[in-house]
């Protein structure tokens, strides 16, 4: 039958619990409990545990891998609202972010390991990249659209020599720099029709085998 119990319980018996069915105190159905809990060894759930209230974990234990640290969780985590993350953030494997990430540090980059965003591996953006800042690239740049537009004032190459008309580019076809000078555009280059090396100060240039004409 029920029992109320208007003071307090002590259980004396320092018997430990491996299970639900072990320990110094054993309750077979349900227990409800309207105010604080405090438990001085571990908390083992079998099941479901649902909180309508506000969890908080005190353990200060660092951690280092997947199975350290003040909470660990074996399985998943579902979280409906933000998470904010006072030390490093270590991924394992693939992170998939449906929404925008906003990355609010503004550590300035000098070298491919420094900067607020760092990336040992490779980056692939399948959309437009702006940068605010200077682009430093160590490797080769390799370019496949079909229009290169530099607005800088000053373009600087260092190597001597400039190849033009490669990637399938008809043997018949003129090569030159074009120069705009108001609204003319200056021709200088190889003339392929005339077999001639020359400069045309008001040119025309066209699609086709001889893009360059003018006087």
């Amino acid at each position: 039958k029920n029992a109320y119990v208007g003071g307090n319980v002590f259980v004396t018996s320092a018997v430990e619990s491996s299970s639900i069915a072990s320990g110094a105190l054993i309750v077979s159905g349900g227990a409800g409990v309207n105010s604080n809990l405090n438990v001085g060894g571990n908390v083992n759930v079998t099941n479901n545990a649902v909180m309508s209230s506000n969890l908080t974990v005190s353990g200060t234990t660092e951690s280092t891998n997947t199975g350290s640290g003040s909470l660990i969780i074996a399985g998943g985590a579902g979280i409906a609202k933000n998470v904010n993350v006072g030390g490093n953030l270590s991924v394992t494997n693939t992170t998939t972010l449906n929404g925008n990430v906003n990355l609010q540090n503004a550590t300035q980059s000098t070298s491919t390991g420094s900067g607020a965003l760092v990336v040992s591996g490779g980056v692939g953006i399948g959309k437009d990249a702006y940068v605010g800042g200077n682009v430093v690239i160590s490797g080769d740049l390799t370019v496949n659209g079909t229009t290169t537009t530099v607005n800088s004032n000053i373009v600087s190459i260092d190597d001597p020599v400039i190849e033009l008309g490669t990637a399938g580019v008809a043997d018949s076809f003129d090569r030159g720099i074009v120069g705009l000078y108001n609204t003319r555009k200056l021709f200088f280059g190889w003339n392929n029709s005339a077999n001639v090396f020359t400069f045309v100060p008001d040119a025309t240039v066209t699609s086709g085998e001889n893009i360059v004409t003018g006087k």
